[in-house]
């Protein structure tokens, strides 16, 4: 049976770029557009009500008006340069949400882990001048982190996989197109009590081997292994131990046959083809 695999980035985030990267909003947040025209269109209501005194002393906290409206929010615009000052994340302490994109000092992902204690989404896809080390700095510091998007991060080794396992409360991962993850590394997600959705798209070292290791994650709903072109149907029986599972992605995967799939358990959606 096919079907449509759930899409793993619908989540809205904040997106930081670098010096030659503009920062961008996703295209289905407008919230920081909005109240910018909200206090935009605020201000001048509330001067209305105003002395002449009072209005200039106003006209001075506009800005800071401004950002203490901002504050509020849980994603904004931010030039990038803020990430790395003191009081960027004094001004959002409720920030929750963020996408970093391009090169990335390790000063600012160091920062946001020190800065954002309430961050429970982080998106560091195809970010450069990564070091897996931080991975084990921001599972101490974001214990409530749900959601992590590390694809196409080529910096990313078994090592980092068993940093990972160490953010206990992930509900989402994504991993595609980490080149270099192995059946070793997989060993370690299985401490994820509570992983809902994983994305292997294009890790292309992973066997059947791996797959033993995947069928331990008993919360798993969603699973992408397209392009994983070593997964027999030997190892895919492994995956009939996961009774919670119900889209499975096996595009590309050519060492799969039809009755491979017809041998996985009913109730599965599964996505084939080369």
């Amino acid at each position: 049976m096919k079907n449509s695999l759930p899409p793993f980035n619908k989540r809205p985030h904040l997106s930081v770029g670098n010096s030659s990267t503009e920062i961008v909003a996703p295209p289905d947040s407008g919230e920081v557009n909005a109240t910018r025209e909200l206090v935009r269109d605020l201000i001048p209501e509330v001067a209305k009500y105003l002395n002449s005194q009072d209005l200039g002393s106003f006209s001075l906290s506009k800005k800071s008006f401004f950002l203490d409206t901002l504050r509020q929010r849980e994603k904004a615009r931010i030039p990038t340069e803020e990430l790395i000052h003191t009081q960027f994340f004094f001004r959002f302490p409720f920030l929750k949400q963020v996408q970093l994109v391009g090169q990335i000092p390790d000063e600012v992902v160091e920062a946001l882990a020190r800065k954002a204690p309430n961050l429970n989404c982080l998106d560091l896809r195809e970010s450069e001048l990564f070091e897996e080390d931080i991975l084990t700095l921001m599972a101490q510091r974001f214990p409530g982190l749900t959601s992590l998007n590390l694809s196409g991060c080529d910096e990313i080794t078994d090592q980092g996989l068993k940093d990972i396992a160490g953010f206990e409360r992930l509900t989402v991962l994504d991993l595609s197109n980490c080149t270099d993850i192995t059946d070793q590394g997989l060993a370690e997600l299985p401490r994820l009590n509570f992983l809902n959705v994983l994305n292997l798209s294009g890790c292309d070292r992973i066997t059947d081997t791996g797959l033993a290791h995947l069928a331990r994650l008993d919360a798993l709903v969603s699973l992408d292994l397209s392009g994983c072109f070593d997964l027999t149907d030997i190892g895919l029986l492994s995956l009939n131990r996961l009774q919670n599972l119900k889209y499975l992605n096996l595009t590309d995967c050519e060492k799969i046959t039809p009755a491979g799939v017809t041998g996985l358990r009913s109730g599965v959606s599964v996505i084939t083809g080369n």
